[in-house]
């Protein structure tokens, strides 16, 4: 599977990856990172975009031993190996 999302004018790509589990955060909310956290929103939700959204993400692949956690702003892309979306976070 493949997780992309765009950050500010770029996108991010995670690719090979092989279990994922995510969270919807609620507005005002903060995540429980862990000291190696990705996190691309950079601030809690602005409060000139209020319907921004976040989804924490936890995911593994076979060369791991334990989960990355990213945090994001959705949408967020789950893709097959080929590159097709089959679920927008």
């Amino acid at each position: 599977m493949i997780i992309k999302f765009q950050d500010g004018n770029k996108w991010r790509i995670f690719d090979e990856i092989d279990s994922l589990e995510y969270t919807h955060l609620k507005n005002g909310e903060a995540a429980d990172c862990q000291t190696a956290a990705l996190d691309y929103t950079g601030e809690l939700v602005p409060a000139d975009k209020p319907q921004e959204k976040r989804v924490e993400l936890w995911f593994m692949n076979k060369n791991q031993l334990t989960p990355s956690q990213v945090i994001a702003y959705c949408p967020v892309y789950l893709m097959n190996n080929e590159g097709r979306t089959i679920e927008t976070i």
